[in-house]
């Protein structure tokens, strides 16, 4: 509660009011505006390339579950085996069938089916892949 002997709820008021306004005049800033895909796997692969000294991270934000994402979109892994990297890691992959399939295929085994793409989105329009 705002000191009564500097102001008190009128100056409280007025600074909660300079901060809205602050606020709402660089509003732009706060909106995070992603490159397209292609560009963004571009970069990596470029940094990759130019010897960074530790991993190269290429986070997929819309599709992970804090987003509100399935984890099994495979837009970013399209691009990226599109544009040939190599020496990668992909993470999380959220695809139960295809865990289950492996499993039963064994260690060591080699497997070849359909990672990802399983859940449908109807909010965005996205129709998921149902074969194996």
């Amino acid at each position: 509660m705002a000191d009564a002997k500097r102001g008190g709820r009128e100056a409280a008021q007025a600074v909660c009011d300079q901060m809205l306004k602050i606020a709402w005049d660089r509003r732009a800033e706060y909106v995070f505006r992603a490159k397209p895909l292609a560009e963004s796997v571009t970069e990596a692969k470029r940094i990759g390339d130019a010897g960074a000294a530790g991993p190269v991270l290429l986070i997929d934000h819309c599709d992970n579950c804090g987003s509100g994402g399935a984890q099994d979109v495979m837009k970013v892994v399209e691009e990226i085996l599109k544009q040939g990297l190599d020496d990668i890691a992909i993470a999380p992959i959220r695809d139960p069938d295809a865990v289950a399939r492996m499993v039963e295929a064994g260690v060591g085994a080699n497997v070849t089916l359909t990672l990802g793409g399983k859940t449908d989105m109807p909010l965005i329009g996205l129709k998921a892949r149902r074969s194996r």
